[in-house]
Order: C-alpha cells, then structure tokens, then sequence
C-alpha cells in the first residue's frame, strides 16, 4: 500500500523532529453547486473500514472558515494521531450537527511519515530528505533479490539479474539489466529489457520492452509490445522481430524485423520492416508490406499495402487495396481501391472500386462498376456493368456489357457495344439486348451512337441511328435507318457515304447519298453521287442523283438533278455516258453525252450521242447530235437535227430543223419546215407554211418555199424604210417606195439614159449555177455599173433600179414618140391636104379633059 510503502521508504531518513500533523482541505457547495462563504463546526474521525465500525480517533473543530467553498484543517493539531498507518485508514467528515458525510474518505498518503528508529520492524515512518541504497534493495514479502544492485519491491518478485528491478508481485527480472516495474507474474528475460506492467507478459529479446497488458511477448532484439494482449496465450501480442513492435490489441504477431503491429486481433506482420495498423486476422508477410486494418487482409509481396477492409489480398510487389471485401492486387505495382471481389493480377494495374472486377493485363485500368474486366495492355474500362476492354491501351467508359476488343480501341458508354478493330471506337448507345449493340469491327472504325449500328470496314465510320451497315473502307454513315432490316442504310463502297435517311445503300467506291429512301449506288458506281430522295438507283460510274423519285442513272458520268415521281412509268433513267436530265418524270437518256433539261416522258435514243431535249413532253432525240428545245410529241431522229418546240414535229433527216409550229416534218438533210404542216421533203429545202389548214412541201432539194396566205413583207433594215412585200394572193413583189421614205430627190436626165439604154449591151445568158439549156436575157450587172452606177456594188442589178431606168427610157421614148406623132399627124395633115389637093386637082383635070 502506499501508505505503508512511504512510511517504510521514511524510516531511513534522519531523525528529525517533525510536526505529527496532516494537512487536509476540502470544498463545500450548496444543494445547487453554488461554492459557499460561511464558516462551520467540522468533526473529524478514523475508521478501520469503510462503512461501520467504531472511530479509532475523532477530533473536533469548532470554527472553520470557508471561502469560496474552500476550507483548510491541520489533523492532529487538536487530537493527536495515532503512530501506526500501516493498515487501511478512513476519513470520516461530519458538518456542524449534519450526520457524517458519505461515503468515507480512504487515506492514502500523509503530508509527512513518522520519524522510526529503524527500518526493521518499523510499522510505518517519513524520510525528509534524499535516500541512497549502496547495495541491493529488496521490499516486501517473499521477495527472490539475488541479483547485484538489484531492486525488488512488492511480493514475490524475483531479481537475478545484475542492476536488474523487480516491482509489483510474482514477477521476474531476470537477465543484466531487466526491469518489471509493476503487474503480477511478467518476466524481464533479455538484457536492458523492461515489462512495465500487466500480466504474464514476457520480454526476451535484448533491449525489447513491454509497456503492460497481458500474456505478450518480445522475442526480437530491440522488440516492443504496447499492451493488450488477453487471458489466454493466442490472445498474446508477440514481437518476434529484432526491432519489431506491437502497440496493443489481442493475438497480434510481429516476426519481421522491423515490423510493426498498431492494434488489432490476431494480425501478422512476419518479414521486415511489415506494418500493420489494425484489425483483425490480418497478414502483412511481405517485405516492408503494410495493413491499415480491417479483416483477413493479406499484403504478401515486398511494399504490398492494404488499407482496410475485409478479406482482401496484396500479393504483387509495391500492390495496394485500399479497402473494400476479397478484393486481390497480385500483380506488381497493381491498385485496388477499394469494393468487393476485384482482382488486379498483373503488374501496373488498378482498379478503383466496384464489384467483381478484373484488370488483367500490365497498365490496366478498371474505375469500377460491376464484373468489369481490362484484359490489354494499358486497357481502361472507367465504369458500368460487365464491360471488357481486352484490347492493348483499348478503353471503355461505362455503360453495360461493352466490349473494347481491339488494340487502343475505346466504347465510350451504352449498352452491348463491340469496338473490335485496333483503334476502333463506339462513343455509347446500343440496348439491352445483344442484337441492339453497336459495333465497330475494323481498324480505325468508328460509331459515335444509335443502336445496331456496324462499322466494319477500316476507318469506317456510322454516326448514329438505327442499323447502318459502314463495311466500306473509310465509308461514312451519318445517321438514320430504322428499327426494320429493310430501313438499315449500308455503305460497301470505299470511302463512300450515307449522311442520313434510310434503306439507302451505296457499294461503289467513293460515292456519297445525302439522305432519302431507299436509294442505291451500284458496285461499280465509283465516285456516283445521290443528294436525296427516295428509290433511286446511281449505277454509273461518276453518276449524278440530285434528288426526286425512283430516278435511275446508269451510264458514267451521267446526271439526273431531280424529278420522278411514284410510278414506274415516272422514273427518269439516264442510261449513257456522260449524259444528263435535271427534272421531270418519265424521261430517259440512252444516248451518250446527251442532255434532256425537264419535262415528261422525253427519250434521247440509245445511239443518239450529244442528244438535247430542253423540256416537254413525250418527245423523242433518236439522232446523233440531234436537239429537242421544248414543246411535245416531237421527233428528232436526223444527225444534228434540231426541233425548236412546238407539236408533232419530225426532223428527220441530217442538220434539219424545225424552230417550231406543229406538225411540221423536215425529212430532207440539210432542210428547214416551220410553222403548220410544213414538209421540207427534199435535201437543203426550206418550206414555211401557215395556218392554212393543209400540208405544204417542197418539191425539189434545195428549194426555198414559203406560204403565206396573208402576205409577204421583206425589209432590209430595222426602220422598215426599204424592203419589198409580197401582197395576198399575189404573185410579184413590190418593192418600197413611198416617198417618205427616200431623200435627195431630183429627176432623171432621161434622154442620157435612153441613149445610155441604147448603148448597154444586152445579151443571152446561161447562169453557172443553173441547168446548161436555161437562157436568160439582159445587161451585164458591170456593164450596168458603169452605165447607171446605181445601186451598191457592180456585182448585182436591183429590179428597183432596172426598173427605174427602164421607166425613164419608156419616159423619154414617150416623148419621141409624142414628138413623132406630131410630126407624122402634120405630115398626115399635110398629106391629106396635099392628097385633097391633089384629089381637086385631078377633078379639075377630069373636067377639062371631058
């Protein structure tokens, strides 16, 4: 007891004379806890127990004063006190009349002890000053001190060991320099070790200590055990380990030099520098391995560290878990962060939580999520549920069974999506069901969403949507299909493209279809281009579909800008090469090069290369260069014909033409017919006929043939000042005259040009152009030049200027004649005055005679 152990430390002080006095103060509050200022009687007794019994000494004091609740008595200074304190005393208090205060106060140390003259046998006792021991020191009953300057104090201890101490009871020090402080049945076995305290506690290895707890041991050099331990020897904390340590805890085990066990139950820490901060049932058997906590955790390989949790296993070289349940990093460097049943088995990867997920391969990477597995090399899956990424450095963001097969291919999220070809990428979508998933299953593929969506060919590439097939390499799909096989969009061509619509297909090479319905591109239709629409088929290579219905383009280079419509009968089909429609319906080109613009049901013939129809309708180009402007039911079927428009025209025969009208049929090569029934029949013939109701035709080749039942004006400039007219019902021109029209008039010498007529040569002629046999007569158009110098030129003689000379000759002929006549009317005058005359004369002679 302390209080006997302080009167036996005291008797082998000096004898002083010291006062025989205890101080004791105290507090007093109200029922309320307010401290109290006041001053009170107090009665003061000694018990040999704590409740009961007879006081053994009282002493009283009338007057104590309080302050603040504060009080202060001298015991012994009325009463004096007993000598002998080596039994248990207690204080009993009682205020003014009050009954004593409970419970009894236990004394248990005293200000001073009592002055003995020895220490054998001495009951109790105060050492005022320093106490030095030159030898050994042995206090208490069955005390074992057998080593040099050894120190024992309690029962029952034993100190073998040189300088070693033994206190408390039944413990043993028994090595150089081993120390027992306090507990019962602890052993001090190892030089310089020390047990503080405990029960049954051993410390063995050199240098190690023990602070206290029960049944631990320190076998290691340099070992140290905290605490804990418990009643039986597998609660017993042990450090095994020269330098190891064990704070406290139960059953805790640590062999490895330098390891160390924080707290905990049943932990293991067996290779050096192994750590282990708590829990339970946990094994930290690798080199500098460590375990924060937790249940059966295991760090096996060198720096191996579990954080906590349950059941978890580090069993790589410098592997972490950092919590979670029965999660495994085994491989080197690899990480789990934490969640159930995950497993990072090779090296350098992690896993950050989530259930049952697997990193597999050197650099894998599994966020978390549930039954994930990154199975490649530097493969990433970030999340979802049952999603791999087995693919070198392939990637999968989320979603829910996706798989990143292919080397740095990457699925960012959604459901049952496939990236299979090396750098391949699905961005999401896909469904709950296997046949939803999207897949991109070549080299450089891509699908960025939608659902059953397939990009197979290398750098092939489907946007979104329902079902679109990109097989071609480097093809493009945007977007569209639909949820039926027949909506899917599908691209085989290389670098091909759909942008959007569906049932489209597109197998040649380097093609393209906006959007649409339906619409296709053929195997060979290299670089063939559809805008949009719907059931339109581009065969030709270079081909050209704008836009429309049910149009077909066959021949290469060939081009239909629109049109169509429901009806078979309405599609528009180019079947030529290099050829062209741009709208309508039910128009088609065979020809090569050919051109029809709009309209409906026109047709340029298979052999009719360079072929136009402008617009119309039901109208024929069957010739080669041969040209329909506009207009209906007309046929073009000569070389280089031409039908300006109009109706039922026929240009037939090579370089003809009709400008128009209706019915008309220039049937000769070369010829001309305009107008209404117009046939230019023969070879270079121009035939014009009006709306007179009947056909018209030429006769001959080369004939110019007009009629015009109205009339015929020719003008030769714009002012309509000079021309000629051919009347109704005519049959000569005339030319125009009016005065009005003319200037610088004056009159004709027409004497001069009567002898100028009688001087001209006039002569018979044949034309060279004409048949031999067909004479003309008249002037030479020189000879009239410098005769008249009228008209333009001396090449030709205008009927307008013949007839005006003619005129003034007539002119002045009329006026010879005139002059004539009178002459010959005088002379006649004359001679029938003379035949009168003569008449008399011969009747006078009768007369005479008779």
């Amino acid at each position: 007891m302390k209080t006997a152990l302080a009167a036996l430390l005291a008797a082998a002080l000096n004898a002083f004379a010291i006062p025989q006095l205890v101080n004791y103060q105290g507090q007093l509050t109200s029922l309320g806890g307010a401290p109290l200022d006041t001053t009170v009687a107090m009665t003061f007794r000694l018990y040999g127990s704590a409740g009961g019994g007879t006081a053994i000494w009282t002493e009283s004091h009338p007057a104590v004063t309080v302050t603040d609740g504060l009080f202060n008595v001298l015991l012994g200074s009325v009463t004096v006190l007993p000598d002998s304190f080596a039994v248990n005393r207690w204080l009993g208090v009682t205020i003014g009349a009050d009954t004593e205060m409970s419970p009894r106060n236990q004394v248990v140390s005293v200000g001073h002890a009592y002055r003995v003259g020895t220490v054998d046998g001495a009951l109790g006792g105060t050492v005022l000053n320093d106490l030095t021991v030159t030898g050994k020191g042995t206090f208490g009953p069955g005390q074992t001190n057998s080593g040099s300057n050894s120190f024992v104090a309690g029962s029952n201890n034993t100190a073998s060991g040189s300088n070693s101490v033994a206190l408390g009871g039944t413990n043993t020090a028994s090595a150089n320099r081993a120390a027992v402080l306090s507990g019962s049945d602890n052993t001090a076995s190892g030089q310089n070790t020390v047990v503080a305290g405990g029960n049954d506690n051993g410390a063995v290895g050199l240098n190690s200590n023990i602070g206290g707890g029960r049944n631990n041991r320190t076998n290691g050099q340099y070992a140290t055990v905290g605490g804990g331990g418990g009643a039986s020897a597998i609660d017993s904390n042990s450090a095994r380990g020269n330098y190891s340590a064990v704070g406290g805890g139960g059953g805790n085990y640590a062999q490895g030099p330098y390891s160390g066990i924080q707290s905990g139950y049943a932990n293991r820490a067996t290779n050096w520098i192994a750590s282990i901060g708590g829990g339970q049932d946990n094994d930290a058997t690798g080199y500098g391995a460590r375990i924060g906590g937790g249940l059966n955790n295991t760090a096996s390989d060198s720096f191996a560290v579990v954080a906590g949790g349950n059941n978890n296993v580090a069993s790589g070289r410098f592997s972490f878990v950092g919590g979670g349940q029965q999660d495994t990093a085994s491989g080197y460097y690899s990480t789990v962060s934490g969640g159930r049943f995950n497993n990072a088995s090779t090296s350098y990867t992690s896993i950050g939580g989530g259930i049952l997920c697997e990193a597999s391969a050197e650099y894998a990477t599994v966020g978390g999520g549930y039954e994930n597995v990154a199975a490649g090399f530097s493969a990433t899956v970030s999340g979802g549920i049952t999603n791999v990424a087995s693919g070198g450095a392939a990637t999968v963001g989320g979603g829910v069974s996706n798989d990143a097969l292919g080397a740095s291919a990457t699925v960012g999220g959604g459901g049952g999506n496939i990236a299979r070809g090396d750098y391949s990428f699905v961005g999401g979508g896909g469904g709950t069901f296997i046949s939803d998933s999207n897949s991109a299953s070549n080299v450089f593929a891509v699908v960025v969403g939608g659902s059953r969506n397939l990009a197979s060919g290398p750098g092939s590439f489907v946007g979104g949507g329902i079902r679109n097939n990109s097989r071609g390499d480097f093809s493009f799909i945007g977007g569209g299909g639909g949820w039926l096989s027949q909506d899917s969009n599908s691209v085989r061509g290389e670098h091909s493209a759909i942008v959007c619509g569906l049932g489209n297909d597109v197998e040649g090479w380097n093609a393209f279809i906006g959007c649409g319905l339906n619409n296709t591109i053929g195997a060979g239709a290299t670089y063939a281009f559809i805008g949009s629409g719907q059931d339109q088929l581009a065969s030709g290579t270079h081909s050209f579909i704008g836009g429309g219905m049910r149009n077909f383009v066959r021949g290469g280079y060939s081009f239909i800008g629109g049109g169509g419509g429901l009806l078979d009968s309405d599609t528009n089909s180019v079947r030529g090469e290099h050829s062209a429609i741009v709208c309508g319906l039910g128009n088609d080109v065979e020809g090569w090069n050919a051109f029809i613009g709009c309209g409906l049901n026109n047709t340029i013939g298979a052999g009719a290369t360079y072929a136009f129809i402008g617009s119309g309708q039901d109208q024929l180009a069957s010739g080669l260069n041969s040209s329909i402007v506009g207009g209906s039911a007309n046929l073009s079927s000569g070389t280089h014909a031409f039908i300006g428009g109009g109706n039922a025209n026929i240009a037939s025969g090579q370089y003809a033409t009709v400008p128009g009208g209706q019915s008309n049929q220039a049937l000769g090569n070369y010829s001309v017919a305009m107008g209404h029934q117009a046939q230019a029949n023969n070879a270079g013939s121009f035939v014009y006929a009006d709306n007179s109701g009947s056909s018209f035709s030429s006769s001959v080749s080369n004939q110019f043939n007009v009629r015009a039942a109205g009339g015929i004006r020719l003008y030769t400039n714009s002012g309509l000042s000079s021309g000629v007219t051919l009347a109704p019902g005519g049959s000569a021109w005339v030319a125009v005259s009016d005065s009005t029209k003319k200037r610088d008039i004056h009159l004709t010498d027409t004497k001069a040009v009567l002898e100028k007529v009688a001087a001209l040569p006039i002569k018979n002629w044949e034309y060279k152009s004409e048949a031999e046999g067909i004479e003309h007569v008249g002037p030479m158009a020189q000879d009239f030049w410098k005769a008249f110098q009228l008209g333009s030129d001396s090449l030709g003689i205008s009927t307008i200027d013949a007839d005006g000379v003619l005129f003034a000759a007539v002119q002045e002929l009329a006026k010879l004649n005139s002059e004539k006549d009178k002459k010959i009317a005088d002379l006649e005058a004359r001679m029938k005055l003379m035949e009168a005359a003569i008449l008399q004369f011969g009747s006078l002679n009768n007369s005479d005679k008779q």
